[in-house]
C-alpha cells in the first residue's frame, strides 16, 4: 500500500472512532436529560400571574353561568350555565371540578360568575378561572 493510501486508511478509521465516540456520548447525554424521575413537583406554589409554560399551552372555554351549588369540601361547583359553543354543548345544569380551593372563596349559590375551563379528553371538564360577572 503506498503512504497516501496508509495516510487515507488510518484517517478513516480514527473517523470512524470519533464518530462513534461522539453519537455514543450524545446517546448518555439524551438519556440524562430525558430521565425527569429525579425532578421535584411542587403544587400550588404559583401565584395566579405565574404560569408553566404548561398551563400556557392548555386550551380554555369560557363559561356563564349561576352557582346552585357549591361544595369546598370537594372542591366542586354547580352551575347552571349558558351554552358553550366551542365544545358543543347545550345550555344546562353542571357540577364542575375546581383546579384549586381558592376559586371558590368568596363565591356563594345566586351568584353569576364567567369562567374559564379546560375540556380534555380522558379528563372531566375543570374549573381553572372564576370570578363574579359583572
Amino acid at each position: 500500500m503506498t503512504t497516501s493510501k496508509t495516510l487515507f486508511a488510518r484517517t478513516a478509521v480514527v473517523a470512524l472512532f470519533c464518530a462513534a465516540a461522539f453519537a455514543a456520548q450524545a446517546e448518555d447525554t439524551m438519556s440524562k436529560d430525558m430521565d425527569m424521575s429525579n425532578m421535584s413537583h411542587s403544587t400550588d406554589t404559583m401565584n395566579n400571574s405565574q404560569m408553566t409554560h404548561d398551563q400556557m399551552a392548555v386550551k380554555t372555554y369560557p363559561l356563564h353561568g349561576k352557582i346552585e351549588q357549591i361544595d369546598t369540601d370537594n372542591l366542586t361547583i354547580t352551575l347552571a350555565h349558558d351554552a358553550v359553543a366551542e365544545l358543543e354543548w347545550p345550555a344546562m345544569t353542571m357540577t364542575f371540578p375546581v383546579a384549586k380551593v381558592q376559586l371558590l372563596n368568596g363565591l356563594s349559590v345566586g351568584q353569576t360568575i364567567d369562567a374559564r375551563i379546560t375540556a380534555n379528553e380522558n379528563e372531566p371538564p375543570m374549573i381553572q378561572v372564576i370570578k363574579l360577572a359583572k
